[in-house]
């Protein structure tokens, strides 16, 4: 975690709202059970291509948030290590494989948006990705463990998408500080307000 000042999530805080309502098991709640159960949770049991995405910056531990590289936007997820062991785990492991890295992560399904786990390859698709605890100088992130459960716990949940208000940057935040929050749609309206004032200024002088 970065240095600076940092602050707990407050319950009544911005982004606590919203936390409270679309991640539905809370810290000390019980676990839910999983609607559409199965349906594209688990990475398929095989063992995983060799990595060829371009990393930027430290390796990433479980809990930490990823920024992948888009076109035009960003996409974003939770890190939580290596895949929880399958059937055919002694076998791979035999023939020299390991577990795949996986990542949580809203994702579109034949069922619609739900919050999934996939290979960090499948997620990042080749593309550039980093670590980007971007919020942790300002606001407190849970244990290491407790955002690995945390993501977990909604894993087959659907997803009320919105571009601007529920989006997988909201997600991610929202797992691992309990405030939901994403800096590149706070940057599109900074730049929208920006170009208001402006049209007004220039307005308020004819």
């Amino acid at each position: 975690m970065h240095g600076g000042t940092r602050k707990p999530a407050d319950a009544g805080g911005e982004g606590a709202s919203w936390c409270s309502f679309k991640l539905t098991t809370s810290l000390h709640g019980r676990p839910l059970v999983l609607v559409g159960e199965g349906a594209g949770r688990d990475p398929p049991e095989q063992p995983p291509p060799p990595s060829t995405m371009p990393l930027e910056g430290p390796e990433p531990q479980p809990g930490d948030l990823l920024e992948f590289d888009r076109a035009g936007y960003k996409h974003w997820g939770v890190y939580v290590g290596e895949d929880e062991p399958g059937l055919l785990d002694p076998f791979w492991r035999f023939l020299g494989f390991t577990r795949p890295k996986c990542v949580i992560h809203v994702a579109k399904t034949p069922l619609g948006v739900e919050v999934q786990k996939e290979p960090l390859e499948v997620v990042g698709a080749g593309a550039r990705y980093r670590v980007r605890n971007l919020h942790d100088g300002e606001l407190q992130a849970f244990p290491q463990r407790e955002i690995v459960a945390r993501a977990r716990r909604q894993l087959g949940q659907p997803f009320p998408y919105d571009l601007v208000e529920q989006n997988c940057q909201h997600f991610a935040t929202c797992v691992r500080y309990d405030v939901a929050r994403s800096a590149q749609v706070e940057r599109v309206k900074g730049i929208a307000w920006a170009l208001l004032d402006m049209f007004e200024a220039l307005w308020s002088r004819e």
